[in-house]
């Protein structure tokens, strides 16, 4: 995929989504409707700037009518990242890193982010939790109570600035 200065497509922000498309064998008319792009530039960009993917794995998944939008995606990346950019020009290098970025871009905004890590430290509603269980505790114990609520006050004040 060569990207133009003058192509709308190619400039669009969703230009690596609407290459996986193409490259899905999707047809033209509804990748534009899809991105949002007048179906006479998709063409023309579908004529003069798409290829489809290089890999025999890019080429499996792009035939496969039931690979996710993801999936191509994922293999529009690997065959850009398996280029070999040692030949290229600076300016072939620049062009081609920057398909590599949108298309990355694209696939980020395409996946579900992964779940939040597991690492053993409580949520704030966790903390929230207990804080109102230790205060409820120490009812009773009015001197302790205060001197609690002073030292998560100074840790507070201190995570704040620090």
């Amino acid at each position: 995929m060569t990207r133009s200065t003058r192509c709308s497509v190619c400039l669009h922000p969703r230009a690596a989504e609407a290459d996986a498309l193409l490259a899905s064998g999707k047809a033209v008319r509804a990748v534009a409707r899809v991105i949002g792009v007048d179906r006479n530039a998709m063409n023309r960009h579908h004529q003069n700037h798409f290829s489809a993917p290089a890999s025999a794995e890019g080429r499996r998944v792009a035939a496969d009518p039931t690979a996710s939008t993801a999936e191509i995606m994922r293999g529009v990346v690997n065959d850009l990242r398996s280029v070999d950019t040692s030949s290229m020009t600076a300016h072939a290098k620049s062009v081609h890193l920057d398909n590599l970025r949108r298309a990355t871009e694209s696939l980020s905004r395409v996946e579900a982010p992964p779940p939040p890590p597991d690492d053993g430290r409580p949520t704030w509603e966790e903390i929230r939790r207990m804080n109102a269980l230790m205060f409820e505790a120490l009812e009773p114990f009015v001197g302790a109570r205060q001197a609690l609520a002073r030292v998560l006050r100074a840790k507070v004040a201190g995570a704040r600035e620090g």
